[in-house]
């Protein structure tokens, strides 16, 4: 998650932090994903799984764009247990989905494809960084934060096959 790359920046830009306070951050961050798996495996979300799905990318952007306003450390790292949850919970029901509607003949092509973003996400973080590099590390995050979340609200509201995938 680009978020990941740029985190080091923004903890010693906005919170004046060191290599430790990077390591809190990131360690919540991992916290928040490993809770974002364990809820997904202890809920039983048979139904609405799309729905589901686009509600979490929402979640790791409205958690983000939360995170680029605080300036407080506390609240960021909480914020970030919230992003590492949901984007965690996301790409469970993106597998999810893939698994299950995708017919075995092109299941490994559809599921390689699926993967190619966490390649795709260093041509993102480039850019990102370009990005942030123009317009500082918090109006970046947010604005970007803001960019996914109308994805997100785009597809939820146009796409209504995505909202009833069971």
């Amino acid at each position: 998650m680009p978020i990941g790359i740029l985190l080091p920046g923004y903890v010693a830009e906005v919170f004046a932090g060191d290599a430790f306070g990077l390591g809190q951050m990131q360690a919540v961050m991992a916290g928040g994903a490993l809770l974002g798996a364990v809820m997904v495996a202890a809920v039983d979300l048979a139904t609405r799984r799309g729905r589901v799905l686009v509600l979490c990318a929402a979640g790791v952007d409205l958690a983000l764009l939360a995170f680029s306003a605080t300036g407080v450390f506390v609240v960021a790292a909480v914020l970030l247990l919230g992003v590492g949850a949901t984007n965690t919970a996301r790409t469970a029901f993106e597998q999810t989905l893939i698994q299950h509607y995708v017919v075995d003949e092109y299941r490994g092509r559809v599921t390689a494809l699926s993967t190619m973003q966490f390649s795709l996400m260093s041509v993102g973080t480039f850019a990102g960084g370009l990005y942030a590099e123009a317009l500082g590390l918090r109006l970046a995050i947010a604005s970007l934060g803001l960019l996914l979340l109308a994805s997100a609200s785009a597809f939820l509201a146009f796409v209504p096959r995505l909202r009833g995938l069971d």
